[in-house]
């Protein structure tokens, strides 16, 4: 399956996969490769994590960039990386 379609799986709660499984949801948990990139939230929203340049966010790698923008886009809440864990 097409990456952006993996995002779009993910906001409608149902499971899927890339073609190289690298970008997979459970539904709930959305991954890129083995960091969760996006979760639900208790009350149903779709949370992404900003794992890219931009500010507030903490650079993983062009790919995982690239995962978190195509889920921006079905994302009900952008949230900026917590450095303090």
């Amino acid at each position: 399956m097409k990456n952006a379609q993996v995002a779009k799986f993910w906001h409608s709660g149902i499971p899927a996969s890339s073609r190289s499984g690298n970008y997979h949801t459970d539904g709930l948990d959305l991954f890129s490769y083995k960091r969760k990139i996006g979760f639900t939230n208790g009350y149903g929203q779709k949370v992404v994590i900003n794992y890219t340049n931009a500010p507030g966010g903490q650079f993983i790698s062009s790919t995982t960039s690239n995962h978190v923008n195509l889920a921006k886009f079905y994302a009900d809440i952008f949230e900026n990386v917590n450095l303090e864990h």
